[in-house]
């Protein structure tokens, strides 16, 4: 329900709307298959979508009215039908997480953080992190941070508070490294030590937005080398475990963001499952320590 595979949509730049399975199918098929639970979940309504973009805008993308090819993508009612489950995705990963102690929830999900109040933008249609978390907070005063590793500067969470106050309260830091390289790496260790005080401090749920188009091959992007690149999603998981290690509960949901490949896009969900893959491995090594201590943790997810 989250994925259109219509002949447009297969042969259009951005493969966003048909990943979720791909991600999806090939880590069930690896290794690491027993440890993952699929849950059902409901698609979110026009007045989730209300929270973050205007009712005139969400009511031309829902009927392919004018507007609705703002995203940059082929409008279909099968896509207007699949982007209330990819963003209801993102909120019910948010709920889940913030229900079960350090959980590792994974949203399949991407085309987000592009996205204005007014219209789609950037193979985005819908803010869907600013609806989740919003919706969350409101809910149940959640608050949670992302890391968004996505080459292309994710811009909306900030542009939205003029038309969604809330999401300043609701999202607590929002890191897109902008350097190259070892720098690259530098800025995301020192987001880390941001997050690490928020942490400290008390938030409820971190997501981790590691997008395939910083890897320096991408055809839309290009910083990193698959080194590199694999060496934030061990930087990353290491922190986690770390931080739960020293008695925190950090429950973590990953999404995919970006990733374009023309030639050959099995390399961008080989990229995406070795990241996940990398959590569960990182993540499982502190979960039998703290089962050891006598302290019940769910399997990640």
């Amino acid at each position: 329900k989250q994925v259109t595979s219509s002949e447009n949509m297969v042969n259009s730049c951005s493969k966003s709307p048909i990943k979720p399975r791909l991600v999806v199918k090939k880590l069930l098929a690896g290794e690491h298959s027993n440890k993952i639970t699929v849950h059902e979940f409901e698609p979110l309504t026009r007045k989730d979508f209300e929270i973050a973009h205007d009712r005139n805008y969400v009511d031309a993308f829902l009927t392919g009215g004018e507007g609705c090819r703002s995203n940059g993508l082929p409008w279909s009612e099968e896509l207007a039908d699949s982007v209330k489950y990819t963003n209801g995705s993102l909120y019910y990963s948010i709920k889940y997480a913030t229900e079960n102690t350090n959980s590792f929830v994974l949203s399949p999900t991407s085309g987000f953080h592009h996205a204005t109040p007014l219209r789609g933008g950037g193979f985005c249609t819908f803010s869907g992190q600013v609806i989740a978390s919003v919706k969350r907070y409101r809910e149940t005063g959640a608050v949670g941070a992302y890391l968004d590793l996505d080459a292309h500067y994710g811009n909306r969470i900030g542009d939205s508070s003029i038309f969604c106050p809330d999401v300043d309260v609701a999202i607590t830091l929002n890191l897109n490294p902008a350097m190259h390289g070892e720098l690259y790496l530098a800025e995301l260790a020192d987001g880390l030590e941001t997050l690490e005080r928020q942490i400290d401090a008390g938030i409820d749920y971190v997501v981790w937005c590691h997008g395939a188009d910083s890897h320096r091959d991408d055809d839309l992007g290009g910083c990193v080398g698959t080194e590199d690149w694999l060496e934030c999603s061990k930087m990353f998981y290491s922190f986690i475990r770390r931080k739960r290690n020293e008695g925190h509960n950090v429950p973590v949901v990953a999404s995919l963001f970006g990733g374009y490949r023309r030639d050959d896009y099995d390399f961008v969900i080989n990229l995406h499952t070795r990241d996940l893959e990398m959590g569960m491995e990182i993540l499982e090594c502190e979960e039998k320590r703290q089962s050891i201590r006598g302290v019940d943790v769910p399997a990640a997810q």
